[in-house]
């Protein structure tokens, strides 16, 4: 998808005009499921406004988000 592949401008734009964020794969994964799950913090960021979801992030860093790992409710 446009997430894994880096094109987050693209994909915002798409969210923007209607693109179906809880859509998924033949896996069952929403695009926002795959961005947490492989912890890209940038794509989840342009996914979470749109995503029927609640993120959290829990950092072991406070200077960085390397070190971050998402709480999904």
């Amino acid at each position: 998808g446009l997430a894994s592949k880096g094109e987050l401008d693209l994909l915002a734009l798409l969210l923007k005009h209607g693109l179906d964020p809880e859509s998924t794969d033949r896996k069952g994964w929403s695009a926002f499921l795959v961005a947490a799950a492989s912890g890209d913090l940038e794509a989840v960021d342009v996914l979470a406004p749109y995503a029927n979801v609640s993120v959290i992030p829990v950092c072991l860093s406070q200077t960085s988000f390397t070190d971050c790992k998402l709480s999904l409710w």
